[in-house]
């Protein structure tokens, strides 16, 4: 258990420095973890260690508020325009994938009815029996 706990300390220290809104804080945070590595599993040692190199560039959102502190398009996309219940479909692959194809099986039967009622505007227009399963 001490040393999931060392992962877990880890972790939250590493975190701590990333998230920093102020470089000071960040190197206070950053030296803290540097003086306590031996609670630091053998593994992330090195990382830790490799902070130092790039801590400019991972810290560059403190010194302008121009830059988010993320710069993933995507991830930016998800905080702030899915819902919860959204957020949760897309966590894995496999929900990625089954929310690609119901999209893509609703998209199909709009333009089937589309086309139908406009090219066949006597006839009612109604969804195959293939599609009814998913609505």
């Amino acid at each position: 258990m001490k040393n999931m706990d060392s992962y877990v300390y880890t972790k939250e220290r590493v975190s701590m420095v990333l998230k920093s809104k102020v470089m000071p804080t960040a190197d206070n945070r950053y030296n803290d973890l540097l003086e306590n590595i031996e609670r630091v599993p053998e593994e992330l040692r090195a990382f830790v260690r490799n902070i130092e190199k790039d801590k400019e560039f991972l810290l560059m959102h403190t010194n302008s508020k121009d830059i988010p502190t993320t710069n993933n398009e995507i991830e930016l996309y998800h905080l702030t325009t899915l819902n919860r219940h959204d957020k949760r479909k897309y966590k894995t692959i496999e929900g990625v994938l089954e929310e690609t194809l119901l999209k893509t099986i609703r998209w199909e039967k709009g333009w089937y009815l589309v086309y139908v009622k406009y090219y066949f505007p006597s006839t009612e227009a109604t969804v195959p029996s293939g599609y009814a399963f998913f609505y």
